[in-house]
């Protein structure tokens, strides 16, 4: 994976993400990136390496499915997210709870274009951990 810092006026960032993957390549919203720690960077990578792999999957079809489909976006989301949260899991030493309501409030916010409830979004993570075994 590469990363890349890029100006905060890029149209790629107006909807508040602070990361974008393409391919092998990672986007940072350069004021975004400024604000990180080293842990919040790794957390970020692990997010954004399991967009990676489902755009591999599927090829450029993807970015049109994740703007166009609110229902292929959750799916996407969920799965990065799960992931992130099975980071944090083995990693640290942080509330689990307050993992899920903090990325669930993410997922149900402007950034996602508002395509879950919060209170679904949580569902929707532990759901998917449990698939996990956990």
């Amino acid at each position: 994976m590469k990363i890349h810092r890029i100006s905060n006026w890029c149209p790629l960032f107006w909807f508040g993400a602070g990361a974008i993957t393409l391919g092998q390549h990672i986007l940072f919203k350069n004021s975004y990136y400024e604000k990180l720690n080293r842990s919040d960077l790794v957390v970020i990578i692990v997010h954004e390496k399991v967009h990676s792999r489902q755009q591999n999957q599927i090829g450029w079809i993807w970015f049109f499915k994740y703007i166009f489909s609110s229902k292929f976006r959750l799916s996407q989301e969920i799965e990065a997210y799960a992931e992130q949260l099975l980071f944090y899991i083995q990693n640290t030493e942080k509330s689990l709870a307050s993992l899920i309501s903090r990325m669930a409030k993410q997922l149900s916010g402007r950034t996602y274009m508002y395509m879950v409830t919060k209170e679904r979004a949580e569902q929707l993570l532990i759901e998917r951990l449990k698939e996990k075994g956990l």
